[in-house]
């Protein structure tokens, strides 16, 4: 039953469409794919031969983007994931000056009807080696005025960037933030949430790394003058790619939605139990109150610590926190030696 809502359609030479009742993808003879939702089929990303596809390479003197699509081998079939049943396409590319094969693998899940993951591979069939120095994925140029909402725009970035700021906040023209999951440079902030969202007053587009273990990645979101949003997924590589080597890029998802964040977080923290990772039910002294000794700053000192727990102890605290700097180094995380 699953898959007859697949709704397969091959138009040779111009476009591949597939989808459910929920979503609707197209992808054009370059690979480029534009994004239909909801029964009205609302999109929010422009497609244009100016506009780089949603998965592409970044090499030493030029971007790998092009591959023609094999109209002649499109897949589907149906696939048991960890997220219950699927339906997988299967699109393949050619870039005819390097030798590059694409291998597209698109899964639409019947549990999640408005969310699709993909994950792009390539192969190298030349006789040359290939120096990769990015993956992409994810890529949209997001147009609010398409969704008949002006230039409402607001997102939701989930990667720790600096103390104190907000993770959800309206857009403007002119803003950039790279995103990357590992430490900032200058908060030495680092990690998150691998999600980022993007939404109107009518539709929103969220995309999130699906990976088991946390990778540094980058969620880059940039603006533009005509009230538009560019949003990807970046993997920093300098890798080698050999010939008759493949190299496959990270499996991320799309989630489409209505409304706010709450949506899409909420079908991510769900596609991820499904993989097995979830918090556990939190224990009833989670809930009591707690010392934290962030008071004394990063510099603290055991005399410091030890001082404040008479007066932890007289307000009936039974738990004290050592916050930033117990450790040696970001990211060694060895206990300083000097306390």
């Amino acid at each position: 039953l699953f898959r007859s809502e697949a709704q397969l359609r091959v138009e040779k030479g111009k476009s591949v469409v597939f989808g459910n009742d929920s979503l609707e993808l197209e992808f054009n003879g370059r690979m480029a794919c534009r994004i239909r939702y909801g029964k009205a089929k609302t999109s929010l990303n422009l497609v244009a031969d100016s506009i780089l596809p949603p998965q592409y390479l970044v090499l030493p003197n030029r971007v790998l983007s092009d591959f023609t699509l094999d109209f002649d081998d499109v897949q589907t079939g149906d696939s048991l994931t960890e997220s219950g049943p699927a339906i997988r396409v299967l699109l393949k590319g050619l870039n005819k000056e390097t030798g590059l094969e694409k291998q597209l693998c698109i899964l639409l899940y019947k549990r999640y009807p408005g969310t699709f993951s993909w994950t792009a591979a390539y192969r190298n069939t030349s006789n040359q080696n290939l120096l990769i120095r990015k993956s992409v994925t994810g890529h949209f140029l997001l147009d609010p005025s398409l969704t008949g909402s002006g230039q409402d725009m607001w997102t939701y970035q989930g990667i720790a960037y600096d103390w104190g700021m907000d993770y959800m906040f309206p857009l403007k023209p002119g803003f950039y933030r790279k995103n990357y999951t590992g430490q900032q440079p200058g908060s030495r902030m680092g990690g998150g949430v691998p999600l980022m969202d993007f939404w109107t007053r009518n539709m929103g587009l969220a995309i999130a790394h699906l990976g088991k273990k946390p990778k540094l990645l980058s969620f880059p979101l940039e603006t533009n003058g005509k009230g538009q949003a560019q949003i990807s997924i970046e993997d920093s590589l300098e890798m080698e790619l050999k010939p008759g080597e493949t190299y496959t890029g990270i499996r991320s998802a799309v989630i489409l939605h209505r409304l706010d964040f709450f949506n899409p977080l909420s079908v991510y923290a769900s596609m991820m139990k499904d993989q097995g990772l979830y918090m556990p039910t939190p224990s009833p002294e989670t809930y009591e109150p707690f010392w934290c000794g962030w008071g004394y700053e990063s510099d603290f000192t055991l005399k410091q610590i030890y001082g404040t727990l008479p007066k932890i102890k007289a307000l009936g605290f039974k738990w004290v926190v050592i916050d930033d700097r117990w450790f040696d180094r970001y990211g060694d995380w060895n206990p300083r030696k000097e306390i």
